[in-house]
């Protein structure tokens, strides 16, 4: 089962393991009155999709990955790290349900490709779902992939130039009535957020966080499609976010990477230390043992106790002690970091 960081866990859990029946909470509090497509569960406005896109090759794609419940697609997420995904918080659940992350697969479900158990979820903690405010989370991996990672973008914003055109993959409806269960791609401009907010969905409620992409000519990622990374020469320079009310009619909405970059950096790397004192700790503790057997009256590895011993198991315990300090400020440093 997932665990999640107290100072990110979400306060309701109404997320089943049944992949059909599952319910999204962060998306029915933001639409209680939309109805909920009986194939996932989740609101008309939150639906994955993709308009106007194409069959995408996941071989051009390493980094891109399936998350799943009980083997089903529930979102998309971008491999930045050989542990860590990183999508939109609202695809942040609760520790009630066992999720996957699939890899090598072009495909919303099946046994084909590389699946991996997802271990951890870090939800911003100052995510706003009505706003879209942070609208950034990651997962973390129980074991390290050696696929080709996503680059991250450039802090300045130099990566996502008004005009540039990127890449949107996702899972999902090509049209509003038309399934597809293959991986999807688009390639749709970066537009500012003056010409964005022309379109009335978008009027007073854009903000530095997010990036604006599509014309609204029927080419554009549509109500979610739940973290389908924006790129740009395998930079990821957004993943989305939200959109208005008519798919394929409006630009997309997406979390600007650039703007989160602390954040996803701090969650990774914090992870990062947490894996090397782990790490260590067992390293020590083998060491130790060993030392031990060779100082037992007796043992077949030494029947005397040298002077080298002594000190080497003497340096060992002060090592690991020391390490168990140096663990518990690192994640004291963590928790703050993410508050």
């Amino acid at each position: 089962m997932l665990k999640y960081l107290e100072v990110v866990v979400l306060v309701s859990s109404t997320l089943t393991a049944n992949a059909k029946d599952f319910s999204f909470t962060t998306v029915k509090d933001i639409a209680e009155d939309k109805p909920v497509l009986e194939s996932t569960g989740l609101t008309a406005d939150e639906e994955s999709r993709i308009i106007g896109g194409f069959d995408a090759d996941i071989d051009n794609y390493p980094y891109m990955a399936s998350i799943r419940i009980d083997g089903v697609t529930v979102c998309a997420a971008t491999l930045i790290a050989p542990r860590y995904l990183v999508t939109t918080a609202h695809c942040i659940k609760t520790d009630e349900v066992e999720m996957t992350a699939s890899f090598d697969t072009e495909y919303s479900f099946g046994e084909d490709g590389e699946t991996v158990k997802i271990l951890e979820g870090f939800k911003h903690p100052m995510y706003n779902k009505r706003k879209h405010l942070f609208d950034v989370g990651l997962f973390r991996l129980e074991t390290a992939m050696t696929h080709k990672v996503a680059t991250l973008p450039a802090a300045d914003g130099s990566d996502e130039k008004v005009g540039t055109i990127a890449t949107v993959l996702g899972w999902g409806q090509t049209e509003e009535s038309s399934a597809s269960f293959t991986l999807q791609q688009v390639d749709i401009p970066i537009i500012s957020k003056a010409e964005c907010s022309q379109f009335e969905s978008y009027t007073d409620r854009l903000t530095e966080g997010m990036i604006c992409a599509g014309k609204g000519k029927g080419k554009s990622s549509c109500r979610g499609d739940a973290g389908g990374p924006l790129i740009v020469n395998d930079v990821l320079v957004g993943f989305v976010s939200w959109t208005g009310d008519h798919c394929g009619k409006e630009p997309g909405v997406y979390t600007r990477v650039s703007s989160v970059l602390d954040y996803i950096n701090n969650v990774v790397e914090s992870g990062d230390r947490k894996d090397r004192d782990e790490t260590s700790q067992v390293d020590n503790a083998s060491k130790t043992k060993e030392l031990e057997v060779m100082a037992t009256p007796g043992s077949k590895s030494s029947k005397t106790m040298t002077t080298e011993s002594v000190d080497a198991i003497a340096s060992i315990a002060e090592s690991s002690s020391n390490g168990r300090t140096s663990a518990a400020k690192e994640r004291t440093v963590a928790f703050d970091r993410l508050n």
